[in-house]
């Protein structure tokens, strides 16, 4: 089974700017005593950083891909990849359900978080997040 891992602060900011609003365990106040590091919310209660100055909701992983799924109509798959000497890797792909196309990653990646995160990346680069309602 696959650990469920966070997302890194510079993608977390990315998706603040880019309309991510959910409630995370998890967030970043770069400002704070702690600077860029990841803390665990008060209580370990969900909460909504994002709209509290400049700090960051840090999701899951996970989380992120239902949010591009649910909210966007994006449906990213991480894939693990072996090569020839048996080393493992992860490569994605992004199906546009609106488009009905298939984006699919050149690179491959060190690890499933890093993979995620390049999708998701790639995802709001190329703007193909629908406009909030």
């Amino acid at each position: 089974m696959i650990e469920d891992t966070l997302v890194s602060y510079e993608t977390s900011k990315l998706l603040k700017e880019n309309g991510f609003r959910e409630k995370c365990l998890y967030f970043v106040n770069p400002d704070s005593e702690f600077g860029k590091k990841i803390q665990l919310s008060c209580d370990g209660i969900k909460c909504c950083y994002n709209n509290c100055g400049n700090m960051v909701d840090c999701p899951s992983v996970d989380m992120v891909m239902q949010w591009f799924r649910e909210k966007h109509k994006l449906y990213i798959n991480v894939t693990w990849v072996y090569d020839a000497i048996g080393q493992t890797f992860c490569k994605y792909s992004i199906l546009i359900k609106d488009k009905q196309k298939t984006h699919e990653s050149k690179d491959w990646y060190a690890g499933y978080g890093n993979c995620a995160e390049a999708a998701f990346k790639y995802c709001i680069v190329h703007k193909l997040l629908t406009k909030e309602e």
